[in-house]
Formats: C-alpha cells, structure tokens, sequence
C-alpha cells in the first residue's frame, strides 16, 4: 500500500547519480543558431553550407550582417522570398539568444567576441 505523498512509480536509487551530468552548463552550437533561425523563416537551411562550421571550435568568428546576408542567399537559393523584416528577424533571434537588447545587436556586430554566444551560459 502506497503513502498518501508517495509518487504512483519511483525511480530507481540509482537513476539521479546517473543522469547528474545533465545538469552540467552546455556550450551553446551553431544548431542552437540555426533551429531558430528556419523557424523564424520557415524554411530548413542547408546546414551543411553554414561557412563558419569551425566557430564550434573556436577558430572563426562573424559578424551578424554575414549571418543575415548568408540566411538571404539560402532563401533566394531555396526559391522563397525575403521578408522585408528579414534583418529585424536575425537581430530579434540574437538578442534573444545572448541575453542582450536588440537595439544593441547590429550588423558589425561579432557573434563570439561582442555578442559572447558560444560561450557557457
């Protein structure tokens, strides 16, 4: 017979030790970039022409004018047109992303060294 407070199917003792390094802080990827960014827009991206694949690894930076001028050529090359909030979008995922205002997110500016997005949140 089960307690008033006691859960209807208990986890095993062993099971928190085990999944203790999901807790862990994750640095962020460029997929956590992109999965927004084909929401936003509505289409899938070919990821696997994403020119700043090293940025995982630390060896490349860019700025946020070249992600929006990448994220419009991908659309023009998909056939679909290029919302005139294409920009506004790009800065909104930015913003959202890192934490900081969107006013503050421009087009020069740089995704790792202003921005600090693969960095450990």
């Amino acid at each position: 017979m089960r307690r008033r407070n006691e859960p209807l199917i208990t986890r095993p003792k062993w099971l928190c030790p085990a999944l203790s390094w999901m807790h862990l802080p994750l640095r962020p990827t460029v997929m956590d970039l992109l999965v927004p960014i084909e929401m936003s827009f509505g289409a899938k991206l070919r990821r696997e022409e994403f020119p700043w694949r090293a940025v995982e690894v630390d060896a490349a930076d860019f700025t946020a004018g070249e992600l929006h001028e990448w994220v419009c050529s991908q659309l023009r090359t998909l056939g679909k047109p290029v919302p005139f909030s294409s920009w506004h979008r790009i800065q909104r995922i930015l913003a959202h992303l890192t934490g900081f205002e969107p006013r503050l997110v421009c087009r020069a500016s740089y995704i790792q060294r202003d921005l600090r997005f693969f960095e450990c949140r």
